[in-house]
């Protein structure tokens, strides 16, 4: 796939969320599927959500359209390729259902345990379509242990959850958790370039073709997002639009770095998502140690602490999170390249 080839990709995918947003937006308004104001909140009026589906169909629709302009690329997206088996059509199904469990909470509001149903249910569905974290490396050797079939599948349920939840805790700022996916989907863009450079498995190789196309995929379509979610936002990701960056971020992981950066395995994804899983990893020891359930809503989220500790308003607060986002990331590239 030629760089010209990589850049029509971008722009068509940022062009498509910048088109349908504020079509999903009305549709919102419509249908009921707003944000209220609370205590917990930021803004000050009732904001549609669904921004989700917007982003939903930017990437789809995008991948739909440059697999038939690139003949490369349709084959790695058809169902007979020889190492991408069904794997892109295991990502649209579950994807849809990611979408719809978030579209049905944004709209009606589905309880915590349903909702967890829900997300083990979208990562099961991709497994059966051949992806799940099949091995891990241990840092900083050249050992790579092949992991059991029961520990295979529970290890990248968690992992397909955890990213899910991660990017959704994140959102409570406007702007915040597309930012910080832009940036962090542009940065797995760059490592999987650099990664098949040195990569001489073909299999290794046109993993990391889909998942550089999937990652600049999703840096196009958040980027295109932001315009109407970046402070004061008029349009809301929802669950419907978290959850479907958190499940596509793991998959980009799984079908990228972790199937090529053995030396690295864990260290790189963690890495470039630093601030949403370790926003994540501190909620969950903070309401541990207070004895408080993992299902009910805080204040102390690190962009919660920005906002009323330090008194920064919701722009600041994006823009310093981008900044360390970004820094994490140029972090992650050099140790690639190490």
């Amino acid at each position: 796939m030629q760089f010209e080839f990589y850049i029509l990709t971008f722009i068509i995918s940022a062009f498509f969320s910048l088109l349908f947003t504020p079509i999903v937006g009305s549709f919102a308004i419509k249908y009921g599927a707003l944000d209220q104001p609370s205590g917990r909140k930021v803004h000050r009026k009732p904001i549609p959500l669904w921004g989700g589906v917007g982003v939903f169909i930017a990437v789809f629709g995008t991948i739909f359209i440059m697999g038939r302009v690139n003949s490369d690329f349709s084959r790695l997206l058809a169902k007979d390729s020889e190492y991408l088996k069904h794997i892109f059509e295991g990502i649209f199904v579950s994807s849809i259902v990611v979408t719809v469990l978030g579209i049905v909470d944004d709209l009606k509001g589905v309880i915590p345990t349903t909702k967890l149903l829900g997300q083990i249910i979208a990562a099961m569905i991709i497994m059966q379509y051949g992806l799940k974290i099949s091995g891990l490396g241990i840092p900083f050797t050249a050992i790579y242990i092949r992991l059991p079939l029961y520990v295979s599948i529970a290890l990248t349920v968690v992992w397909l959850v955890g990213f899910m939840n991660s990017i959704n805790l994140i959102d409570g700022v406007d702007g915040l958790a597309t930012g910080v996916m832009a940036i962090a989907s542009f940065i797995f863009f760059v490592i999987t370039l650099l990664q098949i450079r040195v990569q001489t498995d073909p299999a290794a190789i046109d993993m990391l073709k889909f998942a550089s196309v999937l990652s600049l995929v999703l840096c196009g379509s958040s980027l295109g997002f932001l315009k109407y979610n970046f402070p004061p936002g008029k349009i809301f990701l929802g669950d419907s639009g978290s959850l479907l960056l958190g499940f596509l971020a793991g998959i980009i992981t799984i079908t990228g770095i972790l199937k090529t950066a053995a030396a690295l395995t864990l260290i790189i994804p963690i890495i470039i998502f630093g601030v949403p899983i370790g926003d994540a990893f501190f909620s969950l020891v903070r309401r541990i140690f207070r004895h408080k359930s993992f299902m009910k809503a805080d204040k102390d989220h690190i962009h919660h602490r920005l906002l009323y500790r330090k008194g920064w308003n919701a722009k600041k607060v994006d823009i310093r999170i981008y900044a360390i986002t970004f820094a994490l990331g140029l972090l992650a590239v050099i140790m690639t390249i190490l």
